[in-house]
């Protein structure tokens, strides 16, 4: 026997074993204060009722949360009736310092005001990586509403509750998705997720 041919048998056991739907759900979180979350504004990709929901919680100075919100909307494009994505931000915006909190203020404000372009201009950010100024050349809106700096704040709270300190976090069916697995792999186990009742 190769190592060659001992590698591949190997491989195929541990892929086995990480795809089967009840390791994957033993290592499902519960995410505390979810009443609040599921009140909370945030930009949705999708529809409102797709039975698999993928929440990013983002911050546009974190390079993860590109290949986070890339892998999300590729599997919210190619399972298009079946996902959508909500996303929130973990930025503090009293911090006057953080020169992205624009960045953030006029992504809500877009969400608020002209949804059909917020993926384009979450694209241009995060896959495209537009600079900061040209990104606001091509997006920023003429007026912020008064309630968006609330919004930013209850998603930072709401964070600050979780102990989320970090970015991306990635919640799936309200439950904390495991850090041993890609959002891309989400796709072996769409029949389970979709009988909520299973994840719930």
């Amino acid at each position: 026997m190769n190592d060659n041919y001992l590698l591949k048998t190997q491989n195929k056991e541990f892929l086995k074993f990480k795809r089967n739907p009840e390791i994957f759900k033993s290592l499902l979180k519960n995410v505390s204060k979810i009443d609040s979350f599921n009140i909370m504004e945030k930009i949705l990709i999708g529809e409102k009722n797709a039975s698999i929901e993928i929440t990013l919680i983002l911050s546009p100075s974190c390079s993860h949360c590109n290949k986070a919100y890339e892998d999300a909307l590729e599997l919210k494009n190619k399972f298009i009736d079946k996902i959508a994505i909500n996303i929130l931000f973990n930025v503090n915006p009293n911090n006057k310092d953080n020169q992205y909190i624009s960045i953030i203020k006029n992504l809500l404000q877009l969400n608020k005001s002209n949804c059909k372009d917020i993926v384009i201009a979450l694209t241009d950010w995060h896959i495209k990586k537009l600079s900061k100024e040209n990104w606001l050349l091509k997006w920023e809106q003429h007026q912020i509403d008064d309630n968006i700096y609330q919004i930013m704040n209850n998603h930072y709270q709401w964070c600050l509750e979780n102990n989320f300190n970090y970015t991306p976090v990635k919640i799936l069916n309200n439950k904390l998705f495991p850090n041993e697995y890609n959002l891309s792999e989400v796709k072996y186990f769409l029949t389970e997720l979709e009988e909520k009742a299973e994840f719930a």
